[in-house]
């Protein structure tokens, strides 16, 4: 996780400001999505183990991966065909 998240902090910048257009004073708002995320999950995932047997966590952690990946390829998507010049 670690160097997953360095790499993240030294790509995103380029990525988002160069590449999609991003003001520099909105990237912090982006950059912080990722720990902001982790955290609110850890949260969650304490909380339901107390509840929730092991199986029915993974398998809702396998869909709610899923449907990200489904999510963040579909907006990536459609930034493409709907901008096709950037």
């Amino acid at each position: 996780m670690g160097a997953t998240f360095q790499a993240y902090l030294a790509g995103a910048p380029v990525a988002l400001i160069v590449v999609m257009g991003v003001t520099p004073e909105a990237l912090g708002y982006f950059i912080i999505s990722g720990p902001l995320g982790y955290i609110l999950g850890n949260f969650i995932s304490s909380r339901m183990a107390r509840t929730t047997d092991r199986g029915t966590m993974i398998w809702l952690g396998g869909v709610l991966a899923v449907l990200g990946t489904g999510a963040m390829a579909g907006a990536g998507a459609d930034r493409v065909w709907t901008h096709p010049t950037r």
